[in-house]
């Protein structure tokens, strides 16, 4: 029974000890090269033999962050996509970042109506309206239907610029 507890410590162990800098990049999520740097700065969980026991290495890091050097994780993809992440997170909180689908909600609250006004002028009205006019006057009508969708246009986007 203990060698059988025994084994389930070790097996737990092992899920946080890998032999690569990229697979303990992946686990830790920080790119293999501030791994290095954390290494160099002292941090123990880096093993003579090249194994590396991330759940160490993440208690070293929590312990001390002031001795953790300045990442330079933004350098490469992986740092690239937290920063990225970060900044959508920032700007969603600040209100600078708005979900496609309200846009969408909003086009389509802004512009039904409107459509359906100028579906009803441009083939119920448009046949009986133009049929005796001449040129310019069936010109005017047509403007009309130009007004509705450009008023529909310029109160989203005053709604937008706010």
């Amino acid at each position: 029974m203990k060698s059988h507890k025994r084994n389930r410590k070790r097996n737990r162990k092992r899920k946080s000890v890998f032999t690569s800098f990229a697979a303990a990049s992946v686990f830790l999520g920080y790119s293999p090269q501030f791994l290095k740097q954390i290494r160099d700065v002292g941090a123990p969980g880096f093993n003579e033999s090249g194994r590396i026991d991330c759940a160490v290495v993440k208690k070293w890091m929590l312990d001390n962050p002031t001795k953790l050097p300045v990442p330079i994780l933004w350098k490469d993809k992986l740092g690239e996509e937290r920063l990225r992440r970060e900044k959508r997170a920032n700007d969603y909180e600040e209100g600078l970042l708005v979900e496609k689908l309200k846009v969408a909600e909003q086009f389509q609250k802004v512009f039904r109506p409107v459509l359906a006004r100028v579906e009803q002028m441009l083939i119920n009205e448009y046949p009986s309206k133009v049929a005796g006019l001449d040129v310019p006057a069936a010109r005017c009508y047509a403007k009309r239907v130009y007004d509705l969708i450009l008023e529909a246009h310029r109160e989203a986007v005053l709604q937008w610029q706010t």
